[in-house]
């Protein structure tokens, strides 16, 4: 039977990677004509010269954003949409999983929305037998300063950073030895001594707990791409990242049987679906640990698309 088309709309497309995530999709040999559009608050970006229509959207957190994408699904006869941020992977799969015969590469949104919270995923990962670094949910400043006692008497680094938050945003690196604060690799990322995060910080984030305080793994970040289908896994692969800050700037594909087992329980346990972003780090005895599990996929997938992994040929094999 010969093959149809298809048109699928990928989100975010802005990002550095976005030519190159649509020339992934365009090389697949799933369909026999393949239209992608593209969609982005910002007015312009460079991934528009690779489409066949862009389309300029307001913030997924606007009660415009979906009647702006209903209006582009129509037009354009969408069949598949794949949500490349956070936001907007909530916000589509909460409004649009039953609209007209649109597909969504998601999770369903309540799956998606505890993903988007560190601590309730922490606690699913600690229940099920999954590592995860040294922890604590912080409620307040006192309690905050409690832990950071607790690890100073430890003589251990930790992280702070809030339970829903991306992209490095308020994330602090607090170790004692530094003498200034630094914008770690040129991200939002700051490191600093916790005499000048008091100093500085401690109060701009009193409207943003419950914060998580975790203990600081060994670089470099690991970034594990899992593509599920129901709880099952159907393809994983596994990157190291040359600059564990900015994961747009390289990575090396590793083959590590934890990482395998850990994409098939992740799959199992959250019962995921389509493709997920996981963020690794390694502890002192070489075990990895978790950072997060990001409701969506990671921006640099097509990296492990470039080096064989046939991502996106099952994406649009399991559509």
């Amino acid at each position: 039977m010969k093959k149809k088309k298809i048109c699928i709309l990928l989100t975010s497309i802005g990002g550095e990677m976005g030519p190159q995530l649509i020339n992934c999709f365009r090389n697949t040999k799933v369909f026999s004509k393949i239209k992608i559009i593209g969609i982005d608050k910002k007015k312009n970006v460079t991934a528009k010269f690779f489409l066949d229509n862009y389309y300029q959207v307001p913030s997924a957190n606007s009660n415009k954003y979906i009647k702006k994408v209903k209006k582009i699904i129509k037009s354009e006869s969408v069949n598949l949409i794949i949500p490349l941020s956070d936001e907007e992977s909530l916000s589509i799969s909460k409004n649009l999983s039953d609209y007209q015969n649109l597909v969504i590469a998601s999770s369903p949104y309540h799956i998606l929305k505890v993903l988007s919270n560190k601590i309730e995923t922490y606690k699913i990962l600690e229940k099920n037998g999954i590592k995860t670094p040294l922890w604590f949910e912080i409620k307040s400043s006192k309690e905050l300063k409690i832990k950071m006692n607790l690890f100073r008497l430890k003589k251990k680094n930790y992280c702070l950073k809030p339970s829903v938050s991306r992209g490095g945003r308020d994330v602090f690196i607090v170790n004692d030895k530094l003498k200034k604060k630094i914008n770690f690799q040129g991200s939002r990322e700051v490191h600093l001594n916790s005499k000048i995060f008091l100093k500085e910080y401690l109060s701009s984030l009193k409207n943003k707990y419950p914060l998580i305080i975790m203990e600081k793994l060994k670089e470099p970040v690991y970034d594990l791409d899992i593509l599920s289908n129901r709880g099952k896994t159907v393809t994983y692969v596994a990157r190291r990242r040359i600059n564990s800050a900015l994961p747009n700037e390289g990575h090396v594909i590793v083959n590590s049987t934890q990482l395998k087992k850990i994409a098939f329980k992740l799959s199992k346990i959250f019962d995921l679906n389509y493709l997920h972003d996981c963020d690794l780090m390694l502890d002192n005895n070489k075990k990895f640990k978790i950072l997060e599990i990001n409701p969506r996929p990671s921006g640099s997938f097509s990296i492990g698309v470039e080096a064989g992994v046939p991502l996106t040929e099952n994406i649009l094999k399991l559509y």
